[in-house]
């Protein structure tokens, strides 16, 4: 899915917000400021009656390099050749003022544009928090750490980077393997810190392999030393004209808690309880009981 739409997918289509287009870079769809690439398999619909192009995608293998070259070769043809441009910009024109057509071309995508409050519901990818965007790549898989830190580690071979922090390390599928593939390309001085919150009585794991976290721990002390303990009940009492029932800060703090997971990250939980029901451990999947009981866990857990 991608969660990117301000409304459901139909009245988008209606209005004619998401559109195809061409450009350098092959055929894409537009979502106001947003771009999402055609992929190759949905190529030779865009291209239907078009004649030999829309038989080279036809009958594209699945091979990567292949299906890069003939898009090359496509959007040179594009660029240089007036009438197969013209034809292209005609085809364009008509599939977008058809939202049949324009289904039918999204349906051969990868991913399903779809309202950005859907996720509250049903999520099928890893994210940070409940932003969106700002999607977890599977940096277990050996081919993605590769290629993702390739220029970093050449600028740590060069020299023109000593030390790296490593943000949000929690949100990792597997964090301690992470440092351990990243301590064995980098060596066992160089310097890694994570980004980490630990509360005041946990203890950075001793087997992760880094020197420490970012420092969230001593700022919290010198926040400390820095306020002045007088102030207290005058806080307390400016509080109290915010919030006059003055809930206990352990309850509020569930509350908010079991708020954020059922109203906002939905789909997580969703999933997380679904993942339960696939490795056996509920005696009943429809046991709403047993869900509330999960998600009073996850509430109650006492380390971030």
């Amino acid at each position: 899915m991608a969660p990117f739409l301000g409304s459901e997918l139909e009245e988008v289509l209606q209005k004619k917000e998401l559109q195809l287009q061409v450009s350098k870079k092959g055929f894409s769809f537009t979502y106001f400021d947003h771009e999402y690439p055609a992929s190759a398999r949905s190529y030779y619909l865009i291209l239907k009656g078009l004649g030999k192009w829309e038989e080279k995608f036809r009958n594209l293998s699945g091979d990567k390099e292949n299906w890069e070259e003939l898009k090359e070769f496509m959007v040179r043809e594009y660029q240089k050749d007036p009438d197969f441009r013209n034809s292209v910009n005609k085809q364009i024109i008509e599939i977008n003022d058809s939202e049949e057509k324009l289904r039918e071309i999204l349906d051969q995508q990868f991913f399903q544009p779809s309202h950005w409050k859907k996720t509250e519901t049903s999520i099928n990818y890893r994210r940070f928090f409940t932003i969106n965007d700002l999607i977890c790549l599977r940096m277990e898989e050996e081919e993605v750490f590769e290629s993702y830190h390739r220029f970093i580690l050449q600028l740590c071979e060069e020299n023109l980077i000593q030390g790296l922090r490593i943000d949000h390390i929690d949100g990792l599928f597997d964090p301690k393997a992470y440092l351990e593939r990243l301590r064995e390309k980098l060596g066992p001085d160089f310097y890694i810190i994570i980004e980490k919150i630990l509360e005041w009585d946990e203890k950075l794991p001793v087997h992760w392999p880094v020197e420490g976290t970012s420092g969230y721990g001593f700022l919290a002390t010198v926040n400390q030393v820095l306020t002045n303990k007088n102030s207290e009940d005058q806080f307390f009492k400016a509080y109290r004209k915010v919030d006059p029932g003055h809930s206990d800060y352990h309850d509020l703090v569930y509350k908010q808690k079991m708020f954020i997971l059922k109203e906002r990250m939905g789909g997580e939980y969703e999933n997380l309880w679904q993942l339960a029901g696939d490795l056996d451990l509920l005696e009943e999947q429809d046991d709403t009981r047993l869900k509330e009981a999960l998600g009073a866990f996850l509430a109650g857990f006492p380390v971030y």
